[in-house]
């Protein structure tokens, strides 16, 4: 569709306080979206909504007139869309790979990008708590072609399910339904009635912070030494709700320094684990970094 020009899209960066013990001197960012609305030939009332990939709406407001605006902080990675009176689609903007994404997620496209010319093909690599398949930085990088041969391991079945069917008929993909732990073997898993929470743990105390009535599943996993024998990535993203530090630490130097590129979800982790973790890594030769929202990576030096 073509770009609505009396709906002016803008982005705008706040510093949030961060502990610099964790971060230093690296603040965090949060991306306000602004829309501001200046003509008085749109059909008003119109409806404006934010959502994510998948078509969750996370925010919706009502814009009555022109010559006013409505914002919404915490937009990164969502796309906006605003319907008129009649139902039209006025706008639809698309979030894509700009200036305001996540430092996580630029970086590893660039890496890719770089891997490619340097090696004449795409990194191969192992998504660990890949969920639906609708988020992540490793979605984005295969959005644009980016990534070779990948292991998408999700324990939850609805999502599991989902995940395959939309990955399917790309080759690319193996579909693995277990859980990477540090000891390996089964183990009590923790979700929700319909079993397909994104924040589904092995870690009882980690769930509970967000549903009331948790369900216990025992559930088999390996340990995260047995796939970096058995697929030998290039690179690693793992987002599994409180125990990436763990895997992390429980793998053997020997295997994980010949990954070369790590993503894995901070914003659950203890002061010990990051310190414990960043050293680990440094100690094996990567240069760590800490992204602006949930995220942090690791690239070997």
């Amino acid at each position: 569709m073509k770009k609505q020009e009396n709906i002016n899209v803008t982005y705008i960066e706040n510093k949030f306080a961060t502990d610099k013990k964790l971060w230093g001197e690296a603040p965090k960012l949060d991306v306000a979206c602004k829309l501001n609305f200046n003509s008085p030939d749109l059909n008003y009332p119109v409806k404006v909504f934010f959502t994510t990939k998948s078509g969750i709406i996370i925010w919706s407001t009502i814009i009555n007139h022109n010559n006013t605006w409505c914002s919404l902080p915490s937009s990164r990675g969502l796309d906006v869309r605003v319907i008129d009176n009649n139902g039209n689609l006025i706008l639809n903007h698309v979030w894509d790979e700009n200036i305001y994404s996540d430092i996580c997620e630029l970086k590893f496209l660039e890496w890719c990008r770089f891997f490619i010319s340097q090696e004449n093909k795409k990194p191969k690599g192992i998504v660990i708590g890949s969920h639906n398949g609708l988020t992540g930085e490793w979605v984005t990088a295969n959005n644009k072609d980016l990534i070779g041969s990948t292991m998408l391991i999700e324990p939850n079945e609805k999502p599991f399910q989902q995940l395959v069917t939309k990955y399917q008929n790309d080759s690319k993909f193996t579909f693995k339904n277990f859980l990477v732990t540090e000891t390996g073997g089964f183990v009590d898993f923790y979700t929700n009635e319909n079993e397909d929470s994104e924040t589904s743990s092995i870690l009882n105390h980690h769930f509970e912070k967000w549903y009331s009535k948790v369900i216990t599943k025992k559930v088999f996993s390996k340990k995260i030494d047995e796939l970096l024998i058995e697929f030998t990535p290039d690179w690693l993203h793992i987002d599994v709700e409180g125990l990436d530090a763990k895997l992390l630490l429980s793998a053997s130097n020997d295997l994980l320094s010949k990954v070369k590129f790590i993503i894995w979800e901070d914003m659950h982790l203890t002061d010990e684990e990051t310190t414990l973790l960043t050293d680990k890594l440094k100690n094996i030769n990567f240069d760590v970094f800490f992204g602006y929202e949930y995220n942090s990576y690791a690239i070997k030096k």
